[in-house]
Formats: structure tokens, C-alpha cells, sequence
């Protein structure tokens, strides 16, 4: 579905790539529009084949006009897995896992459904009338036609859960609330979720991403201004971040920031010498971090926050919060205990983990009547880190 202009747009770019012009880099994001390949990374296989499975199970309840049926799904994961011959035996195992999870929690909103792999475009012309093609394809769209409220259900196949607060700020369901409303002008608003099949959770738990329409004029005329700067730009910024992994000049010589302090990326090893001479610089860079750290800290205890680059997104120096779940092991022991018929019996050596290096600990460890009961059970474990340290170091 296409919101088309009259004039040809001068650039088509896709949600993905809107990402990196307003979040991460503009260097980076010309390179990828450009066409030019990134490094390959770790997942990337397999959360498609991810996705490709919940679109094709949509496809299937939709046609059977059922809101589950687990009929079809080792045939549809099966043909998925075909299609991926790339993936890593644990890659396959990961993906057939997260099928079976799609299978046990998902239910098709049959009376709201309104497509699944929904793609959806929409012209923006700038303030000088060049256009700029947006471009987005959607894994769940629903609609309630009555209410006026579409929802955008994005699935996720990786780890990390955000916290509910991030869902309202990111961009890539800003953006297709965007070409929702753009598309469907019987909407008033748009929910966005995400969904992780890995966990069976749907997000944010609490509290509510919506956007009316004046939230998305307000975000259509910050990416007029952001989009016009970067098509008249002679030249981009580079921002520098986690993104840099994925960016396509992350390769000799092509971006300023990802180079060594001898102008380049250093080449592979090939020989005893060049890794003595690549060993000592790590040790001294790992020092020199300490020390530039050190100096950063100075600075902004001084000064206040400072951003690297120019852009919203930029990455910020900073004495950041982290939030975390903490739980207590009594209260955990004391959740199951009380819920072992719904649970049974759980492994506790996974649910709890014994820190060493506590005072309590080694007060119990080395307490002259407990020390033998503890001798017969401990057992030795040993595993491989890769670093540097002097012989007989003490590994904690």
C-alpha cells in the first residue's frame, strides 16, 4: 500500500535504514541506502527465519479461520528451515524452540486481524518539494474498525527485554505508526508492542506506546528537517556506537572512526612478530582506556553530560542509571514452594548461583566444622577465557 505523490521520490528508504539516518549514523546510513554490503553478524539468519515462521503460521489460522491450530506448524517449520540452509544446528534448534512458543501462546485475533507481513510505503515530500519514499513492512497490523486504534506487533527473536519505558521511544514503531496513519485514514490511534516469542512475553507489560495523530505530524515534521539535512549534506557525520558492528565501512581504511592510532585497521596476524607487537599494543590500549576514562569522568563531574556527535541519538557520556530486577534467593525459594503444583520441581543449580567472593560465603566455606562437608561436594570447574594475565594470578 502506497501514499503516492505526484513527483518521483529522489530517495526510497526503508525503516531500517531511517534508523541508523536518525539514531545511530549518517555515514553508516548513506553506505547502507548506497547498497553497500555490511559485515555479516551472528542471529541475523535466524531471527528471519523467525519471522518468516509467524508469517506463514498467520497465513495458515488465517486461512483456516482459527485463532490457533498446531497442525501445520512442523510442516511450516520444516519448509522455514529449508529455506535457511545457512543457519548452525544450535541456530535451527533456537528457531524451532521459538516456533513451538508461537504455537503455545499466540492466538490470532481473528475479529481485529488485518495482516501480517504487512507492507506499507508512504511518499514525504520535503519543504522543497523533493520526496522521500518510506518504506516499512509490518509483522502483525491489527485494527479495531470501531475504535479507530490499529496495533503494530513487532516480533523479536533476541535475548534482551527492554524496559516497558523504551517501547513509546522506539523509532522503528514510531515509524510505522507513521505509515499506519499515513496509509489508513480511518485510524486515530496506533499501540505499538513488541513481542518476544522466545519468552512468551508481549511489551510493554504495563504501561501503554501510543500515538495520536498530532504525535505523528510532530515526528513527520522533525524527519522533513532531518531527511532534507541529510540529502543536502556534502558530507556525513560519523557516530560512532554499537552500531559499528554492522556498518558497511567497518573495512580498511573507509571510516575515520574505526581505525587504529596508526591510521588503520590493524590487518590480520600473519606471523610471531606482528602478534608480539599486536599483544603489547592491547596492554597499552587497555591501560590507555583506564586513563582516558579517567580524564572523561573529570570532565563531565566538571561540566555535565557531554554527547559524541550532533545527532538526537548521539551516544552520551554520562553517569548512567541501570535498572535491573533483583530478587532475593529466600524470596525465589519461597515463589516456588508455595506454586510447586503449577511449576513441580524447578533446578535450583540454574535458578541460584552462589557468589564466592562474599564474606558469608567464605565464612561458611572455611568454618572449621562445615569445611569438609563443603570438600566433599564442591567440584572443579574450569573454564576458558581469552585475555592476558601473568602467571599464577588470581583468576577472580
Amino acid at each position: 500500500m502506497t501514499t503516492a505523490t505526484a513527483a518521483p521520490p529522489v530517495l526510497v528508504v526503508r525503516q531500517t535504514y531511517l534508523t541508523w539516518i536518525l539514531s545511530k549514523c549518517p555515514k553508516g546510513a548513506k553506505a547502507l541506502i548506497d547498497g553497500k554490503p555490511g559485515p555479516s553478524y551472528g542471529g541475523a539468519a535466524r531471527g528471519t527465519a523467525v519471522h518468516e515462521f509467524f508469517a506463514r503460521y498467520n497465513e495458515w489460522l488465517y486461512k483456516i479461520g482459527r485463532p490457533t491450530d498446531w497442525t501445520q506448524a512442523g510442516t511450516i517449520l520444516r519448509d522455514v528451515l529449508t529455506d535457511h540452509p545457512e543457519l548452525t544446528a544450535e541456530e535451527r534448534d533456537d528457531v524451532a524452540d521459538q516456533a513451538r512458543r508461537i504455537c503455545d501462546t499466540y492466538l490470532m485475533d481473528l475479529e481485529h486481524f488485518y495482516g501480517s507481513e504487512e507492507h506499507l510505503e508512504y511518499d514525504l515530500t520535503l519543504t522543497d518539494g523533493r520526496v522521500v519514499r518510506i518504506t516499512g513492512t509490518l509483522d502483525l497490523l491489527l485494527l479495531d474498525s470501531i475504535e479507530g486504534v490499529a496495533t503494530i506487533r513487532d516480533c523479536k527473536s533476541n535475548h534482551q527485554l527492554p524496559p516497558d519505558s523504551a517501547i513509546a521511544k522506539d523509532l522503528q514503531l514510531k515509524t510505522y505508526a507513521l505509515l499506519v496513519f499515513r496509509n489508513m485514514p480511518e485510524v486515530v490511534a496506533v499501540k505499538g508492542e513488541l513481542w518476544f516469542p522466545r519468552y512468551g512475553m508481549l511489551l510493554p507489560r504495563k504501561d501503554e506506546a501510543l500515538w495520536t495523530e498530532e504525535d505523528i505530524d510532530a515526528f513527520e515534521a522533525h524527519l522533513r528537517d532531518i531527511l532534507k539535512a541529510f540529502l543536502d549534506a556534502p558530507h556525513h557525520e560519523a557516530i560512532p556506537g554499537a552500531h559499528c558492528q554492522y556498518c558497511p565501512l567497518r573495512r580498511l581504511n573507509r571510516c575515520t572512526l574505526w581505525r587504529s592510532y596508526y591510521g588503520t585497521t590493524p590487518p590480520p596476524v600473519v606471523s610471531a612478530e606482528q602478534f608480539q607487537k599486536l599483544g603489547r599494543q592491547i596492554i597499552v590500549l587497555e591501560q590507555r582506556l583506564d586513563v582516558l576514562k579517567a580524564h572523561a569522568k573529570d570532565w563531565v563531574n566538571e561540566h555535565g553530560p557531554a554527547a559524541i556527535g550532533s545527532g538526537e541519538y548521539a551516544e552520551v557520556f554520562d553517569f548512567h542509571k541501570r535498572e535491573s530486577e533483583e530478587l532475593a534467593a529466600s524470596d525465589l525459594l519461597a515463589i516456588l514452594e508455595n506454586n510447586r503444583c503449577l511449576v513441580g520441581d524447578q533446578p535450583l543449580d540454574d535458578l541460584l548461583s552462589v557468589k564466592k567472593t562474599t564474606k558469608a560465603y567464605k565464612n561458611l566455606r572455611y568454618h572449621q566444622e562445615l569445611r569438609s562437608a563443603f570438600d566433599d561436594v564442591m567440584q572443579p570447574k574450569v573454564t576458558t577465557v581469552f585475555g592476558h594475565k601473568k602467571p599464577g594470578a588470581d583468576d577472580e
